[in-house]
């Protein structure tokens, strides 16, 4: 049987993990919105009156096993690399039987050039655009049912591109 490990996290707004077993993404975290691009944001009340507090973050506790990853970044990692290529990565870099400091450290910087590779690219399928075109297809399709089945009907095929320019942070154990 293998070796687990309890592991803890408390997240906030739209930073997320990742849990990478065997080359691939096991488990991976929500993030908070309050709407679409407008994450949930700690702050002072005084500066910030509509903060959240730490009872509104993601608690979380999981069973590890030994070889296991857990990347952890900010939006703009997860928002520019689909959970495959996150994978691929780590598994490629990243000897799961024995993690050197330097290979985690290089596979997290792989990670974050890779990011901002996607996120400077106006033509690149990103999760970030996969959710734009999802929405927009979705407010479509709530403007179709407004006015009626014989309005002209809009297009809602098309797929929107590019990456999300952001902060770009990543750390893996």
């Amino acid at each position: 049987q293998p070796r687990t490990r309890l592991f803890h996290a408390v997240l906030l707004g739209d930073c997320a993990l990742r849990v990478v077993r065997d080359g691939q993404v096991v488990y991976a975290s929500d993030t908070q919105e309050v709407e679409p691009n407008m994450p949930f944001q700690m702050g002072h009340p005084e500066f910030l009156p509509d903060t959240s507090f730490l009872k509104d973050a993601i608690v979380l506790e999981m069973e590890l096993e030994a070889g296991d990853a857990v990347v952890m970044g900010s939006d703009g990692l997860f928002d520019n690399l689909f959970d495959e290529e996150l994978a691929d990565i780590v598994r490629v870099n990243v000897d799961a039987s024995d993690p050197s400091p330097s290979a985690l450290s290089d596979a997290a910087r792989l990670l974050v050039v890779g990011a901002r590779e996607s996120s400077l690219d106006p033509e690149c399928l990103t999760p970030f655009s996969e959710r734009l075109t999802r929405l927009e297809q979705e407010k479509q399709r709530e403007e179709r049912s407004r006015r009626g089945p014989f309005a002209r009907q809009p297009d809602t095929s098309q797929y929107l591109t590019g990456g999300k320019p952001d902060d770009i942070t990543c750390t893996i154990a």
